[in-house]
């Protein structure tokens, strides 16, 4: 099945925009200075590990593996969305890793999150996928379409900074919801799942979100965008920046910037 799904996946082509424009963002900091050779050393060492953890779900469902009922004996819905999030707990649990994800964020526009969290859009190949019979309706309905519609938003969005319409304030209730929308996630694969937790039973079950490649979003790509809009609301609360358009590092105030 992973040979034939491959192709017609965004999902592969998905990670790399995210792991690409993470990596390419923060080489450039180290490269010009911004970050110290160990913020940088512990940010690509921990995303990494992340990537490594992707490849490990991506062969847990190529072996059947995730599909075994030993697997799922452990409820993995309540816990495999949420791995690559406790690996990159270090960024936010220690001064170290905050200040030099703080630093890697003054770099990017705000505007350009917006447009990352943007590709939340290519959630529509589920719902074309439930119509089809191919995915859960449960999961479908309560995360993929409110995924999707807050990926459409992101375009409104970006109208709105274009023109000046939105103020720091607003974009970051905009990712409080795109986090919100995210969080729950996992307990409802749990939901549709075979095991104790189990309320949705008709075919399609969760299960189509453990095969490949449909494993890699619960494994990666959610929780990597859910990870952005926790640190976009972490970040606009201490910047405050005013211009969204460019990134903090050149358009706020060399005083303003000393401050934070």
């Amino acid at each position: 099945m992973a040979a034939t799904s491959l192709p017609l996946s965004s999902l592969p082509l998905l990670l790399l925009a995210l792991f690409g424009t993470i990596t390419f963002m923060g080489a450039r900091a180290w490269r010009a200075g911004t970050l110290s050779q160990g913020e940088a050393a512990l940010l690509f060492g921990l995303f990494a590990a992340g990537a490594l953890w992707t490849w490990a779900a991506a062969e847990l469902a190529l072996s059947s593996t995730a599909q075994s009922a030993g697997f799922l004996f452990w409820l993995p819905g309540l816990w495999l969305p949420y791995t690559i999030i406790f690996i990159l707990q270090p960024l936010r649990l220690t001064a170290f890793g905050r200040q030099g994800l703080y630093k890697l964020m003054d770099q990017i526009s705000p505007a350009v999150i917006v447009a990352l969290e943007g590709l939340r859009i290519l959630g529509l190949g589920t719902l074309l996928k439930t119509f089809q019979g191919t995915f859960p309706v449960h999961f479908e309905v309560l995360t993929g379409i409110p995924d999707l519609l807050f990926g459409v938003s992101a375009l409104a969005v970006l109208w709105l900074i274009a023109r000046g319409r939105i103020t720091w304030r607003g974009l970051m209730r905009w990712h409080l919801a795109g986090l919100f929308i995210l969080a729950p996630a996992g307990l409802f694969i749990q939901l549709g799942l075979p095991g104790p937790l189990q309320l949705f039973s008709s075919p399609p079950t969760s299960l189509a979100l453990f095969e490949f490649p449909m494993i890699l979003a619960p494994a990666s790509a959610v929780p990597l965008f859910a990870f952005i809009n926790a640190w976009s609301v972490l970040w606009l609360r201490r910047r405050r920046p005013e211009n969204l358009l460019a990134p903090y590092a050149r358009s706020a105030p060399a005083e303003a910037r000393a401050e934070a």
